[in-house]
């Protein structure tokens, strides 16, 4: 640790024990050790939230899955799914979701490369049939 970054650190702890006047050492560590804990719990209060998001999410592509394509549009729109879910859906059907487009962006984007596959569909099926 260099000596500079160590000055700022001890101003900051000095700062804080300012802010405390006539406080009790152990009543301010305790204090800490109170906002850190709370701290802990939202996180793990977040993971929690995180896991119905992906529950969530797998229910929206099985939804698209199930799907006409005219319906796939409503069934993104309607949900009001994040933009992060929104890629996460993206990247399931394989599509590519580079820079910060915006959520509308997104949902064309899945919505124009999932046609496109069912276009391509159609196409080998008529050729297969031709064929035989």
């Amino acid at each position: 640790m260099r000596s500079h970054y160590l000055a700022q650190v001890l101003k900051k702890i000095a700062d804080l024990l300012t802010s405390l006047p006539d406080t009790e050492i152990d009543d301010f560590l305790n204090y800490l050790n109170t906002i850190i804990q709370k701290s802990k719990q939202e996180k793990v209060s977040d993971r929690s939230k995180q896991e119905i998001d992906d529950k969530e999410i797998e229910e929206v592509i099985q939804a698209i899955q199930q799907a006409q394509l005219d319906d796939i549009e409503g069934i993104l729109k309607d949900k009001n799914l994040k933009v992060v879910a929104l890629k996460k859906i993206a990247k399931h059907f394989n599509i590519t979701i580079s820079g910060r487009p915006k959520k509308d962006d997104i949902i064309h984007t899945i919505i124009k490369t999932l046609e496109r596959a069912e276009l391509d569909k159609t196409i080998r099926s008529s050729k297969e049939l031709q064929q035989n």
